[in-house]
């Protein structure tokens, strides 16, 4: 849907550059891309100045400019540098743009602590995520890194493994560098077939604390933290990370407007362990299961 410019084509900013079409919007801003080939930012007078109360832009950073009987700020940039929203953006391309981005991240928390990030501009050019304070549920900045470097997945950037799966380009050294540089740790990921397990009889030792990773389903539940699937570590990895942690965690996926796990097909050859696995996935949760026998349905419906 083509958006509606505040301003004409061809209008000229105070720092020179020209209008050309409106490419993004929200209540109080608009980004249009430029006839030079980047992009401009345009807000209204008091998003500018909440922007400034907040110390997250100094005074002259924005020019003012009237339009009618609107006042509104203004910067352009050029085509090299990000100008977008935190849900419009592209996967980086280079370690370079992913560290931008995640020092970007580190920087703007230093000075609001608070506002939600997920619904935020990023100006690159100024090292900032301009917070829009629009109604929608906060997000983690866990998982606003995680969304922004693979351009939308709605991965947190503490689920390591899953992150580095995505953006296996980068190398797990690399990856690693551009987390923290967010100020987010990064925890070892010990894969499932390399954990100790102890004894049912053998109590834990009360000095010893359990830095396993884990996903709790329910508040007092007495099932395993993670969920394990003999024989199978990588598909329990996988529904660990694509299917569990999306359902304890809905909040934190709502805000990105994912409200359910997408749908998971099994494939593979009779007696592999495909309802096996899935018999063991819906014990762990707590859900009722319904199974439909596909030949018998076609059967009837072509009596």
């Amino acid at each position: 849907m083509a958006i509606e410019g505040w301003l004409p084509i061809g209008f000229l900013l105070p720092d020179g550059a020209k209008t050309r079409v409106a490419l993004y919007e929200g209540g109080n801003w608009q980004i249009f891309e430029t006839f030079a080939g980047g992009r401009a930012l345009i807000v209204r007078q008091a998003l500018a100045e909440r922007w400034i109360e907040a110390g997250l832009l100094d005074d002259g950073q924005l020019s003012e400019f009237n339009f009618g009987d609107s006042k509104f700020r203004s910067m352009s940039c050029g085509e090299n540098q990000v100008l977008s929203p935190v849900s419009e953006g592209a996967s980086p391309n280079t370690k370079a743009e992913a560290l931008s981005f995640a020092l970007t991240l580190k920087v703007t928390r230093a000075i609001d602590s608070e506002s939600p990030l997920q619904d935020a501009l990023y100006v690159e050019r100024f090292s900032r995520l301009l917070p829009t304070y629009s109604i929608s549920s906060r997000a983690d900045d866990d998982v606003v890194l995680g969304y922004w470097l693979t351009g939308g997945a709605p991965i947190s950037a503490k689920s390591f493994r899953r992150l580095r799966q995505t953006l296996s380009w980068l190398g797990a050294g690399h990856l690693k560098d551009v987390v923290q540089a967010a100020g987010i740790e990064v925890a070892e990921v010990i894969p499932a077939e390399k954990r100790r397990m102890r004894p049912v009889d053998s109590p834990p030792k009360s000095d010893v604390k359990d830095t396993t990773p884990s996903v709790q389903v329910a508040k007092g539940s007495d099932k395993p933290a993670m969920f394990e699937l003999a024989g199978r570590p990588e598909l329990a990895t996988f529904f660990n990370e694509h299917i569990i942690d999306i359902i304890v965690n809905r909040d934190r996926y709502k805000a990105l407007g994912i409200d359910f796990p997408s749908a998971v097909v099994l494939h593979g050859p009779p007696g592999c362990g495909k309802t096996f696995a899935v018999e063991r996935l819906v014990d762990f949760l707590g859900w009722p299961s319904f199974q439909i026998d596909a030949s018998s349905v076609a059967s009837r419906s072509f009596r």
